[in-house]
């Protein structure tokens, strides 16, 4: 069950990925950062800008992690996916993102090189069911 704050931080997402408008994957820290700059989440006095961020990216991991909805042939699935790209992870929807971003990252994991995604392989066939992949864009 998602506590209220994790579903504000959601809703957030939501905005942030409109506002963007442009389908691309982004990090944590630049979602963290687009908050503070909004004024969506107000900064305490007294916090490091870097501390603040940071601590804002690991929430909105957490939350963007608890995001599940249901697919067209009605399975629970992962709304957000994370992948690492130079080093970092980034995230995507699972609406938005290329064949590239979403897929080599869960094919990583059953491999076991990559422990980002915890799902099964209903995750791949769900992921590939549920977008035109083919005619996306590159990872970022």
């Amino acid at each position: 069950m998602k506590s209220t704050y994790h579903r504000r931080l959601l809703e957030y997402v939501r905005e942030f990925m409109k506002e963007r408008g442009d389908g691309k994957s982004f990090t944590n820290d630049e979602l963290a950062r687009w908050a503070l700059t909004s004024q969506r989440i107000k900064r305490e006095l007294g916090y490091a800008d870097r501390l603040v961020e940071g601590k804002l990216a690991e929430e909105f991991s957490q939350a963007m992690r608890e995001a599940y909805g249901t697919d067209k042939r009605g399975r629970n699935v992962r709304e957000m996916y994370s992948a690492r790209v130079g080093g970092k992870p980034r995230w995507n929807s699972r609406d938005l993102a290329s064949r590239g971003f979403g897929v080599d990252p869960i094919l990583r994991r059953f491999s076991g090189s990559d422990k980002l995604m915890p799902c099964g392989p209903e995750c791949v066939s769900s992921y590939l069911d549920s977008s035109p992949l083919s005619s996306r864009g590159s990872v970022c």
